[in-house]
């Protein structure tokens, strides 16, 4: 037997479905093992982190802004999601606050991690920018796992 929840907050339990905010229907076993939801608004680091993750055999959905990264959060479930904490248009720790009540593993990175309001960040993994793409693959690897290449 199958419950439908309309709260995200009560359905996110192992065997349980809910239906998104969208509409769409998010069953168990929704949650891709290796999915990856990249928060950056700037473009070529965002083209650099995504091109090593995708070629480590990560599936790799890039989002600019804190809009996009909702609307992605609202559509799929990730294993893990790396987010900028400033943003042009919100602060990327909500998003990883989101993300990890989801389910999904969390990093938050920035230049100005020491600029962070405290408590900001205490319940994700931090990553301090720059950041090279053989760090991010092999943090990654150790939180999710290793991707299967096809």
């Amino acid at each position: 037997m199958v419950t439908v929840f309309y709260n995200l907050k009560h359905a996110l339990r192992p065997g349980h479905a809910y239906i998104s905010r969208s509409g769409k229907w998010r069953g168990p076993g929704a949650m891709g093992a290796k999915r990856i939801l990249l928060v950056e608004d700037e473009p070529e680091i965002s083209d650099f982190l995504t091109t090593a993750l995708r070629g480590s055999g990560y599936a790799v959905d890039a989002a600019g802004t804190a809009a996009e990264a909702w609307a992605y959060l609202d559509a799929q479930r990730y294993a893990l999601v790396i987010t900028d904490w400033r943003l042009p248009d919100g602060d990327g720790s909500l998003i990883a606050d989101s993300a990890a009540e989801l389910g999904a593993k969390t990093f938050l990175m920035s230049g100005y991690l020491f600029h962070m309001p405290g408590g900001r960040a205490e319940q994700h993994q931090t990553l301090m920018k720059p950041i090279r793409p053989s760090e991010i693959v092999a943090l990654v690897q150790h939180s999710i796992g290793a991707a299967s290449l096809p």
